[in-house]
């Protein structure tokens, strides 16, 4: 069938991108998930998807992963909701539940090592957290069709989709396959006996499937549909129907069914359910003919709508919490100051169009207030005013001078000459202001002037005219004269002071210094001459720490700007690293959204020298203006080892941050973009470009790059990695 789009087209569209969940790697360690910790009852501000179940008539559970990133449970028992208590753990995703028998709940979630984690509740209590390996970038998606049988599906690295199941006697298979390129966690469930159906979001945003039949895997089809802006949920409440919902463009719930018949589903087309999603969805069936959806709302409640059989009940709010972010607003206080920080605009809408975006990543603003952006996904810079009116644009798909392979970083000189950090061709392009192409630099290695595959990443020019450069898989920031002529290099792959473990932004200030972004979760501070000088942030979400450190700038008046993007925030620190304050909301991970002055995934940052602020916003298709005065607010020094809701995980994290998070981070963030981007959006009525037939005999993965090669081939025809090195 022809895919339906569903939901008014809106200036702010919020469909996710394959980085919406594999930004959240850097949340808190995984060591949590093996210790016991006790079951409180309190009340949770939820950071994540909801996830429910059902094991009896009338029974629902439903999970969701605090701030606290442990997993939280509340209960309907046929006649009211319990308050919210935790399972314990600490996760790095949302959970997925599921039962397979009366007073039985699985429920699963990354770890920090991005394997599949897994807590059982038996009827009287809940088990340790126990690791199912493999590396995952997307909530899990889970489902039973039998007694003692459990299927868990997510995504990979290479961004297809994997499958891992439980049979009783058997234990857990290995992981295995099915092929397509999705870009949303999966959700799963079941028709009948050795029935599967699995749905993903496509590169187009449109719904897709693939089922298991009881002996094959099926190709995989876009009969559902629409254009996803979230996860869809989707559940079976009878043996030959399937309900499929996900938030529309507009932020609404939107619903597609589907029976089945001797040709296989048939779908009805998306209707409107209505309601304000501040979260992707979940639908469980507690009783034949009887379905119920959840989301939370933007007041961080868990909403509910209720399909009786006849009609939906409409959507109503089943527990309170307080939270303790301020909603968006157009001007926004922020923490510990009496300054406001005061949005002016947004700009920007997903497509290919003059002023359109695929991925904004790298912004830079030059002298004169002008604004520019890396489109990585177009393959090309935008140049616009400060006030978001399109001027020009630049740039095409190629290896030639002029052409790009993924621009990511972007800076402008004095002098108003755009560098722009070509990540596919491993290079550094130079353009005047108006894009006329002026030189390059760079080839694939590790010697002085060169770069490893996926790099370089981060650009940053000084008042001298110097360019600093992120060689992200070489562990090292390079620093050249403008023409492109090697001076130094600083770092080194570790854990020490001045190394890194996976860079990825730079930014120099007025009197030389270097800041760099590493690992997702802390700032390296260093000399003009690359002498390390201070470190600071931390893993979390408290003030002045980090769960997925990505841009970063300063101002003129040597403060530091970094976006916090798997917190949807902007945190500003002074040069040696005390806190400030961050915007949008005042304290802890801010709500996500497209509304005024909210993020949903913020990416790059520049700051003018009018004090006006630009960040890019890789989820929303967007860019957004602030305006900002330097903080001269009164502070609170924070302990340089952070703080944490976890019994000794500062100790954990601080053992474990330096040999893990280069996997979880920046290789998953680089390279799940990098490919998903290759392709354009495909029509509606083929199959996305990339979305393979099921599992792929023959085939083998680049363990560097994620690349699908030839079992024949020695080295990958993507990076030039050995093979089964």
């Amino acid at each position: 069938m022809k895919s339906v789009e569903f939901g008014r087209a809106s200036r702010f569209p919020h469909a996710l991108l394959p980085v919406l969940l594999v930004v959240l790697p850097f949340f808190v360690s995984l060591s949590g998930l093996g210790t016991t910790f006790p079951r409180v009852a309190a009340q949770l501000q939820p950071n994540s998807d909801p996830s429910c179940s059902s094991w009896g008539q009338n029974r629902i559970d439903c999970f969701a992963t605090g701030t606290d990133n442990a997993v939280w449970h509340t209960v309907w028992d046929g006649n009211s909701w319990s308050a919210w208590d935790s399972i314990s753990g600490v996760v790095a995703s949302g959970p997925s539940a599921v039962s397979w028998g009366q007073n039985r709940i699985d429920v699963f979630a990354a770890g920090l090592d991005k394997a599949l984690w897994h807590d059982v509740w038996n009827g009287s209590a809940w088990s340790p957290w126990v690791s199912l390996g493999g590396i995952i970038t997307s909530d899990p998606g889970c489902a039973s069709w039998a007694p003692d049988r459990i299927d868990c599906f997510a995504r990979g690295q290479d961004n297809a989709l994997w499958h891992i199941a439980y049979w009783t006697g058997s234990g857990w298979s290995g992981w295995s396959p099915l092929g397509g390129i999705i870009t949303s966690s999966p959700s799963a469930t079941s028709l009948g006996p050795n029935e599967l159906d699995v749905f993903a979001r496509g590169q187009d945003n449109a719904l897709w499937h693939i089922a298991w039949t009881g002996t094959a895997w099926t190709s995989w089809d876009n009969g559902p549909g629409g254009v996803l802006s979230s996860d869809p949920a989707c559940a079976s409440s009878g043996q030959s129907r399937i309900d499929c919902f996900a938030r529309g463009t507009d932020g609404a719930v939107w619903h597609n069914y589907a029976v089945m018949g001797a040709s296989g589903l048939t779908w009805n087309g998306w209707s409107s359910l209505g309601g304000a999603v501040g979260s992707g969805l979940s639908a469980v069936s507690s009783a034949p003919n009887l379905l119920n959806v959840f989301f939370i709302g933007a007041n961080y409640a868990l909403w509910e709508n209720t399909w009786t059989g006849a009609t939906w009940t409409g959507w109503t709010q089943t527990t309170s919490v307080t939270s303790t972010s301020s909603s968006s607003a157009v001007t926004v206080q922020v923490a510990n100051s009496t300054e406001p920080v005061s949005f002016q605009a947004a700009w920007g809408s997903y497509g290919n169009g003059t002023g359109q975006f695929s991925i904004p990543t790298g912004v830079a603003v030059d002298s004169s207030g002008n604004v520019y952006v890396a489109d990585t996904g177009n393959d090309r810079v935008e140049k616009f005013t400060g006030s978001g009116t399109f001027i020009s644009q630049w740039g095409s798909s190629g290896t030639g001078p002029g052409q790009f392979d993924k621009p990511w970083g972007i800076a402008v000189d004095s002098s108003g000459n755009v560098y722009v950090t070509d990540t596919g061709n491993s290079r550094v392009e130079k353009f005047s202001g108006s894009g006329t192409f002026i030189t390059q630099w760079g080839t694939r290695g590790s010697g002085p002037g060169q770069f490893s595959a996926l790099s370089p990443v981060g650009i940053a020019v000084d008042s001298s005219g110097n360019v600093y450069v992120v060689d992200t898989f070489n562990y090292r920031v390079e620093k050249f004269t403008g023409s492109g002529s090697f001076l130094t290099q600083f770092g080194s792959g570790g854990s020490g002071p001045g190394q890194f473990s996976g860079p990825n932004s730079v930014a120099v200030d007025s009197a030389g210094d270097v800041f760099v972004t590493d690992a997702g979760i802390h700032v390296e501070e260093f000399a003009p001459s690359g002498t390390f000088t201070a470190m600071f942030g931390g893993n979390g979400t408290g003030p002045g720490q980090f769960t997925a450190a990505y841009g970063i700038a300063t101002d003129s008046s040597g403060n530091v700007y970094v976006v916090d993007g798997a917190n949807a925030r902007v945190e500003e620190f002074t040069d040696s690293g005390t806190f400030l304050f961050q915007w949008p909301c005042a304290t802890g991970a801010c709500p996500t959204g497209a509304g005024s002055g909210q993020f949903n995934v913020p990416y790059g940052i520049a700051i003018a020298s009018s004090g006006f602020v630009y960040a890019t916003d890789i989820s929303n298709r967007q860019v957004d203006e602030f305006s900002i005065t330097s903080s001269t607010s009164s502070t609170t020094q924070l302990p340089t080892t952070g703080t944490s809701p976890v019994p000794g995980l500062n100790e954990i994290v601080t053992a474990l941050q330096h040999n893990i998070l280069l996997v979880v981070g920046a290789i998953v963030v680089l390279a799940a973009i990098l490919t998903v981007v290759a392709t354009r959006r495909p029509k509606s009525s083929q199959l996305a470009k990339g979305m393979t037939k099921g599992p792929q005999p023959g085939l083998i993965y680049c363990g560097d790059c994620g690349n699908q090669n030839s079992a024949t081939d020695s080295f990958c025809g993507n990076c030039g990695h050995k093979l089964n090195d």
